[in-house]
């Protein structure tokens, strides 16, 4: 069963199911999505919030006991970063609650492919399901690892692809990039300061001619070009002409929202639009529904067809509860401010 993290008038969080029936009650401070049938919660009963998981069924199986971690989802690994609220240092726990990984680092993302980036002191490694140090804690910053290589460098030199054994199998004139989806990444050329799209040798397959790019997304990468976005395949072919206003990462589940003329909607792979612009916000969906904001600034759930199954009775609250699924998605988003291409 898929379920979605509603918000009560009183700012209080449960989950409904993908027709807006309530599943589990608005018993937490936030809510969570669900990933191997687990979702974080935030309990705040006895006026400090402490982090713990629920089951579909709405059983607490692992107890609040942490410190919130953005995002708080378990991996296909089985493990979730999570902070210790002692000592304010970040681990990784199983499905069951044990320590796999323990607390020593002041920040962890989620496992990719096998691999964690996790940091220290500004710096930034990766470790392996069981917690050993893979790459050291050496680079200013480090992308997750995709499709066996992830984006690492250090200010003053030149940045490439690692692979998960802690050597470049290339570097390269462009100054920040994406991972790789599709055979494909992103990466701001040093030179023109525009984005383009390099393979897995660090050679440009896409010539370098975009404000902001995004990553390949079931098969399609959202560009801006000229101040409007489109998407390409990933041969560089325009697929969607670069009409939009604004994407939020791009497809996912068979949709992707845009907006238009100060509206957001959700179009097909052919460009069309199946949703019409008519949000304020909207992210992109998970599993069957997606949740966006109106124009009155209350919030809500939306399924393909456009049909609203749940819309709050009160204003929108945004903040870092708020679950955003595009913004987990957006794997080093690139921008290039200023840039006009001819």
């Amino acid at each position: 069963m898929d379920l979605y993290p509603y918000e009560t008038d009183k700012h209080r969080w449960g989950f409904i199911d993908q027709n807006g029936a309530v599943i589990i009650g608005a018993n937490y401070a936030s809510a969570y999505l669900f990933s191997n049938n687990r979702a974080m919660v935030i309990d705040d009963k006895n006026g400090v919030q402490f982090a713990g998981f629920v089951d579909a069924n709405g059983s607490m199986v692992i107890t609040p006991q942490y410190r919130l971690v953005t995002g708080g989802c378990f991996s296909a690994e089985g493990l979730v970063p999570i902070g210790d609220v002692k000592k304010w240092v970040i681990g990784y726990i199983e499905m069951n609650g044990q320590v796999r990984v323990p607390f020593q680092y002041a920040w962890g993302g989620d496992f990719s492919e096998g691999f964690a980036i996790v940091g220290l002191a500004n710096k930034y490694g990766a470790i392996d399901i069981q917690g050993n140090l893979v790459v050291p804690v050496k680079y200013d910053a480090l992308s997750d690892f995709s499709e066996g290589l992830a984006l690492a460098f250090n200010y003053g030199e030149k940045p490439g692809y690692i692979t998960p054994s802690d050597h470049f199998k290339f570097k390269g004139d462009f100054v920040n990039g994406t991972v790789f989806m599709y055979g494909r990444a992103a990466v701001c050329d040093a030179s023109s300061q525009l984005i383009g799209f390099i393979d897995n040798t660090g050679c440009f397959v896409i010539p370098p001619k975009y404000s902001e790019a995004f990553v390949f997304s079931e098969g399609l990468a959202a560009v801006e070009y000229k101040g409007k976005w489109g998407f390409i395949d990933p041969q560089g072919n325009t697929i969607i002409a670069p009409e939009f206003d604004d994407v939020s990462v791009g497809f996912c589940n068979g949709l992707a929202p845009v907006e238009k003329n100060g509206a957001w909607g959700y179009i097909d792979h052919k460009g069309t639009f199946v949703i019409s612009p008519q949000f304020d916000e909207a992210d992109v969906f998970y599993c069957n529904l997606a949740m966006v904001k109106f124009r009155d600034a209350t919030s809500g759930y939306v399924n393909k067809s456009g049909d609203i199954v749940y819309r709050s009775t009160h204003p929108f609250l945004r903040n870092v509860n708020t679950p955003n699924v595009a913004k987990s998605l957006s794997k080093f988003n690139i921008r290039v401010e200023g840039k006009q291409v001819d």
